[in-house]
């Protein structure tokens, strides 16, 4: 079953390249050097991928996805803030009459996949301007969410922002998720560069992500 849901995790996370909620969100704090300004945002995605061959299948394969997305402040200043976001995608599969094979697992692949996380984000500002904070996400990644433990997704990261000049800035970062392919159950460490020579371009270099 383990394996199963780590082919679906695998599916989910590949068809659409996006950020959701639960990550851009807690992300875009951690590379702000202000606190004290989140608002409640919202958003609404629906997407279509027209029909596919599956290779070394013979059939075909068509999908229709739907996300929603939250994110809110609890409470917040210029020094704290805590806030809490949270996302559901969910993504109709056909394959017709004919349905298309999870390789390895040898089982037919789900009809339907959910996934839905949500959790909170904290950060505090010292007075030399460092910002340190923590995120902590749970979810589940299945076509029966919440079904066991093995559908269930965890991920925490402790994040250190330490200005570099008056626009630029290192990150530092220590990530834990229990359903990573290569470091599933070991925490991650990460260091990144933040580069922002103005208001309308940012780019962030280094290990684990680069984003733009």
């Amino acid at each position: 079953m383990r394996q199963i849901c780590s082919l679906l995790t695998l599916i989910l996370g590949t068809t659409l390249p996006v950020l959701v909620p639960a990550v851009a969100v807690a992300q875009e704090q951690w590379l702000s050097p202000t606190l004290g300004q989140i608002q409640l945002r919202s958003d609404f995605r629906e997407t279509y991928y027209p029909h596919e061959r599956v290779k070394q299948q013979g059939t075909e394969l068509k999908i229709s996805e739907e996300r929603v997305g939250l994110s809110f402040p609890v409470w917040q200043n210029a020094s704290d803030e805590l806030s809490f976001s949270g996302s559901v995608r969910y993504q109709d599969l056909d394959t017709g009459d004919n349905p298309a094979i999870l390789p390895g697992a040898q089982v037919p692949l789900p009809g339907d996949l959910w996934e839905i996380k949500f959790g909170p984000t904290y950060r505090h500002k010292f007075e030399n301007g460092w910002i340190a904070g923590l995120n902590v996400s749970v979810g589940s990644s299945s076509n029966r969410p919440f079904h066991s433990m093995d559908e269930v997704t965890a991920r925490a990261t402790a994040f250190l922002r330490v200005p570099q000049g008056e626009r630029n800035a290192w990150l530092f970062t220590l990530n834990y998720t229990n359903y990573s392919e290569f470091f599933g159950g070991f925490p991650v460490p990460g260091i990144d560069f933040l580069y922002s020579p103005n208001d309308s371009f940012t780019l962030v270099f280094g290990f684990p992500f680069t984003s733009r």
